[in-house]
């Protein structure tokens, strides 16, 4: 039992009251948002990977599928703004950039949480690709922001690829939380990676054999498994993260906002009083899981 100096009695490692770490505790080690230690992922890379691999299998044809059709339709696009700036330049200057912004960030983005959706074995279709058309205005400022400031930030190299991982949980939030705004999106994943970007690059270093394999098989491999292999991963990371802080207390001030302003006992989401809604499991069961706008979505296997 410790006292923090907010006058807060504890027994864990943080206060939960104000989310100070305990005296004594973690020096050296980079600190997050409001002073307390950032949690890391408990479970070891291996077994995130696992799970992802575990997810896939469930599901392998359906992500191929979307993850296709996401590729066929950049090209596409990408093929008709070059056509245009041939025959019209004029117009064309204008379609090049429209036509990344627009329509194949929000694709990027639909794919980014395909891998989500993979890694937490939740049932998807293929038309599942084109989530962050259905709330345009939204993820396309959220996407938008953050290839602006990562297209900034790569006139610098090397801080480039730091702020490129710092900028990439960018999607995941935006899809698990409705309530925040495009900027707060972008601060959170910047808070979230704090900590653990050398942890992302460890983990995309991990894939340098299969990116090897997709090579020799000219791409092919990289279709039907490389490709939402690896993006299933790195949700599986955030997922981790996520999961990390809800445990050991240590959330986002927006995350906390979010809830308390709804009335902070879950009355806020539809299905009842305690926020649950009853789904079937693959096995038949009714299982009772937290909505889409819960304050976090943690994989089954937390």
């Amino acid at each position: 039992m410790w006292v923090c100096s907010c006058g807060q009695r504890n027994e864990g490692s943080f206060c939960t009251n104000c989310g100070k770490v305990r005296p004594g505790m973690g020096e050296g080690r980079p600190r997050g948002y409001a002073g307390a230690l950032l949690p890391a992922p408990t479970r070891p890379r291996g077994l995130i990977k696992r799970d992802a691999k575990i997810g896939l299998a469930l599901q392998c044809s359906t992500a191929i599928k979307a993850l296709c059709l996401a590729w066929l339709l950049t090209i596409l696009v990408s093929g008709l703004a070059g056509m245009l700036s041939v025959v019209m330049p004029l117009l064309g200057v204008l379609m090049v950039p429209m036509a990344t912004v627009f329509v194949i960030q929000l694709l990027n983005g639909g794919q980014r949480i395909v891998g989500l959706l993979v890694y937490r074995q939740k049932t998807f279709e293929t038309n599942d690709i084109f989530l962050c058309f259905r709330e345009y205005s939204r993820y396309l400022a959220g996407l938008s922001w953050q290839l602006l400031w990562t297209s900034l930030w790569n006139l610098l190299p090397i801080i480039g690829i730091v702020k490129a991982y710092s900028y990439s949980f960018v999607p995941y939030i935006l899809y698990d939380h409705p309530e925040l705004t495009a900027k707060q999106a972008l601060k959170q994943s910047m808070r979230l990676t704090d900590g653990h970007k050398m942890d992302l690059f460890v983990l995309d270093l991990s894939f340098i054999g299969w990116n090897l394999l997709n090579y020799m098989t000219v791409g092919i491999l990289g279709f039907c498994y490389v490709t939402p292999y690896n993006m299933a991963t790195r949700a599986g990371y955030y997922s981790e993260i996520i999961g990390e802080s809800v445990r050991t207390n240590v959330v986002p001030d927006d995350f906390k906002k979010a809830v308390t302003s709804g009335g902070g006992s879950g009355e806020r989401y539809s299905g009842g009083g305690s926020g649950l809604k009853q789904t079937r499991d693959r096995t038949g069961e009714e299982t009772k899981t937290p909505p889409r706008d819960s304050l976090f979505h943690t994989p089954d296997s937390l």
